[in-house]
């Protein structure tokens, strides 16, 4: 599904700045070729590898990709987060979300956080950590540096992996993936 998605944002690009109007065909690296059509804000793509549909809200600042399976990646800019965001993962109160997104596949969801805090980041570290333990997952990974702390923890129920960087004004970026294998 991601060289669906990479090559469905690549040829939608392609349609719009080259004003082909609203749809063409475009060979593929793979000897195929797509078929690509502009509908409004919206593009639709099939080829030999599926389908592809790429709908954008600008007003809520939102693109959802969605294959023929009814596989989706909703990403969103600015501020909140996905409706189904587990609750108990832990976020700063103070935290300032750049950009969400949430992944909806036939047996898991997923999410992607990235935000901005000035929380201490060895105690968001020490959060996400108790975060993982208590949820039963493995802790595969830790890794801290001055510059980046690392977490990767995965159970059968799904996964944390967790970035945190710090910045140059005290604050630290944080980019948080969560899935869950349950649904």
């Amino acid at each position: 599904m991601r060289y669906l998605i990479m090559t469905g944002a690549l040829l939608a690009m392609m349609l719009v700045a080259a004003g082909c109007g609203d749809s063409v065909t475009v060979p593929l690296d793979n000897g195929g070729e797509a078929s690509v059509e502009l509908d409004g804000e919206n593009v639709s793509i099939k080829g030999n590898d599926g389908e592809l549909s790429i709908e954008t809200d600008l007003e809520n600042q939102e693109i959802t990709f969605t294959n023929e399976k009814g596989e989706t990646i909703t990403t969103k800019t600015g501020g909140e987060l996905p409706e189904n965001f587990p609750s108990d993962i832990p976020l700063p109160e103070n935290a300032v979300i750049e950009q969400a997104s949430e992944l909806k596949e036939e047996n898991r969801n997923g999410y992607q956080v990235i935000y901005t805090t000035d929380e201490d980041r060895n105690s968001l570290f020490d959060r996400y950590t108790s975060y993982a333990e208590n949820r039963g997952f493995t802790l595969d990974e830790q890794l801290k540096s001055d510059a980046v702390l690392l977490l990767r923890a995965t159970g059968q129920e799904g996964g944390i992996y967790l970035q945190i960087i710090g910045q140059n004004d005290n604050t630290s970026q944080v980019i948080l993936h969560y899935s869950d294998n349950t649904k």
